[in-house]
């Protein structure tokens, strides 16, 4: 019996499952495999131009705050929210549309991927608007990273870590705390000029109350002094300290006692 044919068809096979192999298309890899950093400032590309956004992260939950207001939606409003678990690329939310000076807000449901740890990009998924951003990049600026912004109602509250600020046991501004205030400035309280700014100094709960309620207040004060030298009209500013109230979170671990440790600028109507 001749085996020829038998053998030929076989290398044939072979030669048709190892093409097929070569051409096959490969899953594009995870830019998040390793982790993504979602919160922090970024520049947004909306239709009309590239507006910063600061998202804030709460577990999954993330929330991003228009720090640059349009003809559609005002600096301070929520723009973004959804949940992401730090892994995966590509993740769900909703991106907020309105009309023309703010009129019937709605959200849009939209789908987020990331295409490197520092970029990502925005597709809407149902009730969409024109002019929502389609790409979004980390702003790098070493200042931007060093706060927060939250919106809350009519309020828009700034929160800055008392490290970041200042030296142990001192009231003095370290020279990076001023390139810091200088971009809270530039950010978030020159595009709400008519605002009123209260500044609040906190402490953690070790040491004498006494002591730390006045290096509160000393703190707050070198905050509202550099801000009125900067331009902000001293009508506008009002400084005050709590010392080891209000805590943030409970003063139970020293991780809870470093985010007690703050400075917190509100900005009211």
């Amino acid at each position: 019996m001749d085996r020829c044919p038998v053998r030929l068809a076989l290398a044939l096979l072979a030669l048709t499952v190892t093409v097929s192999a070569q051409t096959q298309p490969q899953p594009a890899a995870n830019p998040c495999r390793r982790g993504c950093q979602l919160a922090g400032l970024w520049n947004a590309t909306y239709a009309g131009g590239p507006l910063r956004v600061q998202i804030t992260v709460t577990g999954r939950k993330f929330t991003g705050v228009l720090l640059d207001g349009n003809d559609f939606v005002p600096a301070g409003k929520s723009t973004i929210t959804g949940e992401f678990d730090g892994k995966t690329a590509t993740f769900t939310g909703q991106q907020v549309c309105a009309f023309s000076g703010y009129q019937n807000p709605w959200w849009a449901a939209v789908r987020f991927r990331f295409e490197t740890p520092d970029s990502f990009t925005e597709d809407v998924v149902t009730n969409g608007c024109g002019g929502f951003p389609t790409h979004w990049t980390r702003n790098t600026n070493p200042a931007s990273g060093k706060f927060t912004v939250q919106h809350s109602g009519s309020k828009l509250d700034v929160t800055v870590d008392s490290a970041i600020m200042f030296t142990f046991n001192r009231a003095e501004l370290k020279p990076q705390a001023k390139a810091v205030l200088a971009e809270i400035k530039r950010a978030v309280l020159d595009p709400h000029a008519q605002s009123k700014i209260l500044i609040s100094g906190y402490t953690d709960d070790v040491g004498d109350p006494a002591y730390n309620l006045r290096l509160s207040e000393a703190r707050a004060r070198s905050v509202g002094d550099w801000l009125q030298q900067n331009g902000v009209p001293a009508d506008r500013l009002v400084t005050k300290g709590f010392g080891k109230e209000r805590p943030k979170v409970p003063n139970t671990n020293a991780a809870n006692r470093a985010q007690n440790r703050r400075v917190e600028i509100e900005l009211t109507d």
